[in-house]
């Protein structure tokens, strides 16, 4: 084993493990695999059922079509789910996004020099906190503005 090894993608891609988050309604959402084998589903604890968390290619597509040529190749998990388990909450090149999970269809939130940071869901899913510029904004997804 060398070091140029361990920084290698061939080390990358033997190590990696999946990803997680916990949902509002009790379940697990997981990501595993990189790029074509990638995948994000559903895990009920209570069952072991397993189920796709979207339709990952066409938000792949989605998203490709909505940031061009800086969209990640593969989609990440969420950096969390709301709690009804119906958006996925993103932080991508410093802008916020919103994946409807059934439609797999993006929403812009955020379109700013700043970058956004620390951004998360209120506790009941109607409000989404973040920081830009040293400021505490939030923003309401029933009306759709800051």
């Amino acid at each position: 084993m060398t070091v140029e090894w361990i920084y290698s993608p061939e080390a990358a891609r033997m190590t990696a493990l999946p990803s997680f988050l916990w949902t509002g309604d009790d379940r697990l959402g997981l990501g595993a695999g990189r790029g074509p084998s990638a995948h994000m589903e559903i895990l009920d604890p209570s069952t072991g059922a397993r189920s796709p968390l979207v339709d990952t290619e066409k938000a792949r597509k989605g998203l490709a079509a909505l940031l061009g040529d800086v969209a990640p190749a593969t989609l990440p998990l969420p950096s969390e789910i709301d709690p009804a388990g119906r958006t996925g909450l993103y932080l991508l090149g410093g802008d916020i996004l919103l994946l409807d999970l059934g439609s797999a269809s993006w929403t812009r939130v955020t379109s700013t020099a700043e970058k956004e940071i620390n951004v998360r869901f209120s506790p009941d899913g109607t409000k989404i906190a973040f920081v830009r510029a040293r400021d505490l904004y939030l923003y309401d997804t029933d009306r759709k503005g800051e």
